[in-house]
């Protein structure tokens, strides 16, 4: 199909907007007859009003794409209250993002684990693609692979390794209809021992739960980087922060100690695989004064 415009449509109130997007959709299918089109825009508006606006200034829209993270499991059912008949897809959806999420003292993000990101995957694809047959057509979930977005592992479904992380083979699974021959590694909590601010020099016990639902044997990889602190990036490259590795000691399946480096902002990342390929992650910010 013919994707028209990709999150360029404010708050889906410029009528501007929607005249030259209907008027490239409706070129294209003079130029392509045998293939519809579609414009994609970042969630569906307060009140819908970006639904009602394609709907009603965009007659040669065929479908709606729609970007949708914490609001994923929702869309079916809220598109369908503003009034919404043309036929959606989801063209992204995951785990909450980082404008969604709690902050801590200093402003820092607290990243679901991924354990629990698998769960928001899980409850977008049923309520919102399968849930809702004959109007939603299709999803692509955000993102098969590795990037550095916020944090090193925020909307990672893999390693840089290739080891699968519980999205991954949560959307294996939906996709398959066949559960994995060997699960990845649960992570129940990580926490740390004491207050998430110190001065430099200080010991920090950093403490993590992590089990394999096959018992298979558990290696942790503790990794400090500092915090980048550029939260909403729209998705464009960001190189990966540094890694202060002399600052990390004893480091377990079940904690590690950190050494406080010089004063900022950093955040101490557990990697746990199973030797399966498969892994789990979490992390936590802290504050070095």
């Amino acid at each position: 199909m013919w994707g028209i415009g990709n999150e360029m449509e404010g708050d889906g109130n410029d009528e501007a907007i929607w005249n030259a997007v209907n008027a490239i959709a409706k070129m294209a299918k003079e130029l392509d007859p045998n293939h519809p089109t579609m414009t994609v825009i970042a969630e569906l508006g307060d009140k819908g009003q970006k639904v009602k606006s394609i709907h009603r200034l965009c007659p040669d829209i065929d479908i709606i794409g729609v970007n949708s993270y914490g609001g994923g499991p929702s869309v079916a059912e809220r598109y369908k209250k503003f009034g919404g008949t043309k036929p959606f897809m989801m063209t992204e959806f995951g785990p909450n993002g980082t404008w969604e999420i709690g902050r801590n003292s200093f402003n820092a993000p607290i990243e679901p684990t991924s354990t629990q990101k698998a769960a928001a995957y899980r409850a977008t694809y049923e309520k919102s693609v399968i849930a809702a047959p004959g109007k939603c057509l299709g999803s692509y979930a955000f993102l098969w692979g590795n990037k550095m977005e916020a944090t090193a592992t925020w909307f990672g479904m893999l390693l840089p390794d290739g080891t699968r992380l519980a999205a991954a083979e949560t959307m294996s699974e939906l996709w398959t209809g066949k559960p994995p021959a060997n699960r990845v590694p649960l992570i129940e909590s990580i926490a740390f021992e004491g207050a998430d601010r110190v001065k430099r020099g200080d010991q920090l016990k950093v403490t993590l739960k992590a089990s394999d639902p096959e018992s298979d044997p558990l290696v942790a990889e503790w990794v400090l980087l500092r915090e980048t602190t550029q939260y909403e990036t729209g998705g464009d490259f960001m190189a990966t922060p540094e890694q202060l590795v002399a600052a990390v000691h004893d480091a377990t399946p079940t904690g590690a100690t950190i050494h406080a480096p010089g004063p900022g902002i950093y955040r101490i990342y557990a990697y746990i695989r199973d030797g399966k390929g498969g892994g789990a992650t979490a992390n936590l910010p802290l504050l070095v004064e």
